[in-house]
């Protein structure tokens, strides 16, 4: 399998937020939700956190976008929450969660494409199996870029949480903080630059081509 080829800054945000807990699936609470609601929702968390990469794999194969690979897997996971229900204990969650992603991706390709670029259903079960193997790896570099993350400075690491698991645009950030949004941009460079030479090296440690 050639190597993955990802800029490590489109990592950062998936990572720190993490794809399904940043979804607005409601959580249950005390107040309006049973006991069996909150099991449901923990079943529902199992799944998910066990199967989204290859999910998100998939997603980002078929539309070649970081952020609309991001909504459709948000869409995707609602869906899942919403229709959970129907899914049978003990059957493959991944078989039946990637039959909803194929239609949510089958369905935005279908807007924003022409009809001779949608591909056939033998295009897209090679697209599905290749997306396994890169799962995978991205496990592998998900892991890396977290430890990473963990031995930035505290003040770098603040900014990565700002930027990404909060959203605040760079410049909010700046007023935040104190600074000019270039000092910024030239910041943010600084520590996408770190990661990518951390990352890269735990990664040639392990046989892992980034």
């Amino acid at each position: 399998m050639p190597p993955i080829s990802i800029d490590v800054h489109y990592l950062v945000s998936p990572l720190v937020t993490g794809l399904f807990i940043k979804i607005n699936v409601g959580m249950p609470n005390n107040r309006d939700n049973s006991d069996h609601e909150s099991s449901r929702f923990g079943r529902f968390f199992r799944c998910m956190n066990q199967n989204q990469k290859q999910i998100h794999a998939y997603i980002l194969m078929m539309v070649h976008d970081y952020h609309n690979a991001e909504d459709l897997m948000q869409e995707t996971a609602i869906i899942l929450w919403q229709k959970f229900d129907e899914y049978e204990p003990g059957t493959s969650f991944y078989a039946w969660a990637m039959h909803v992603a194929r239609n949510v991706v089958f369905n935005y390709r279908r807007k924003y494409s022409n009809r001779s670029q949608l591909f056939n259903d033998h295009m897209c079960q090679i697209l599905e199996d290749y997306a396994k193997d890169c799962a995978r790896e991205l496990s592998a570099i998900e892991e890396s870029l977290r430890e990473c993350i963990n031995k930035l400075k505290p003040m770098d690491r603040h900014l990565i949480k700002l930027r990404y698991e909060q959203r605040i645009p760079v410049q909010n950030i700046a007023a935040k903080v104190k600074r000019s949004a270039d000092s910024l941009y030239h910041s943010f460079s600084r520590i996408y630059a770190a990661l990518k030479q951390c990352v890269s090296q735990q990664l040639e440690a392990r046989g892992i081509s980034l």
